[in-house]
C-alpha cells in the first residue's frame, strides 16, 4: 500500500498520493486526441488544451479509473461514480485561473474532484490551493510526476504558468461518493 499523505488546510481536506503508472500510454492517447481534428476544447483566456470530459470511458483509462476508486475506498470507505475525467495539456505561458467544481453550494458535499500528473518539469507550474474563505490565501504544491491530488469540488484551486519549453500533462476528474 502506498502511503496517502492527507493535508488539513483552511480547513479543507486534500488528499495527496503518488502511483506510478504507465504514463506514455495515456500522454500518448491525449496527443492522438489533440491532433484528431483538435478534438477537446483550447482556452483563450489561459491557454491549455482539454479533451472532452469523457476521457474515463476509454480502455487506456481503466487503471487509473480503479486507483481513484480504491483511494476513494482508502479514504472514506464508500464507493464512488466517476461522473467525468478530462485529459490536459498546458505549454509554455498556459495556467489556470482560480476555479472551484461545485455542482453542490456548500462545504464538504459528497462531489470531489482530483488532479493525477502525467508529466511536469521543475517550473511547470505550482499547483495552489486557495482558502474558500479568503482566495487570497494559499498552499501551494509542486506537483511530480505520478503525484494525484484528491478535494472537496468546491475547493478553489489555481494553477501558475507554464515557463518550462515542455508541456505539462495531467489527468481531471469529478466524482461523487456513493
Amino acid at each position: 500500500m502506498n502511503l496517502i499523505n492527507k493535508h488539513t488546510l483552511f480547513p479543507i481536506d486534500l488528499f495527496e498520493f503518488n502511483r506510478e503508472l504507465n504514463n506514455q500510454e495515456l500522454i500518448n492517447k491525449l496527443y492522438s486526441l489533440k491532433q484528431l481534428n483538435n478534438q477537446g476544447v483550447t482556452s483563450n483566456s489561459n491557454g491549455g488544451w482539454q479533451s472532452e470530459r469523457n476521457f474515463y470511458t476509454f480502455p487506456e483509462l481503466q487503471i487509473l479509473n480503479n486507483i481513484i476508486k480504491d483511494l476513494i475506498q482508502d479514504i472514506f470507505q464508500s464507493n464512488c461514480r466517476i461522473l467525468n475525467m478530462w485529459g490536459s495539456i498546458y505549454s509554455k505561458g498556459d495556467f489556470n485561473n482560480i476555479h472551484n467544481h461545485p455542482s453542490l453550494q456548500y462545504t464538504n458535499n459528497p462531489l470531489w474532484s482530483g488532479v493525477y500528473y502525467l508529466k511536469t518539469f521543475p517550473n511547470s507550474g505550482a499547483f495552489h490551493v486557495h482558502s474558500n474563505n479568503n482566495i487570497t490565501d494559499k498552499v501551494t504544491f509542486y506537483p511530480k510526476e505520478n503525484d494525484l491530488f484528491l478535494f472537496n469540488s468546491s475547493t478553489y484551486h489555481s494553477v501558475d504558468p507554464n515557463t518550462e519549453d515542455g508541456d505539462r500533462i495531467c489527468i481531471a476528474f469529478n466524482l461523487q461518493l456513493i
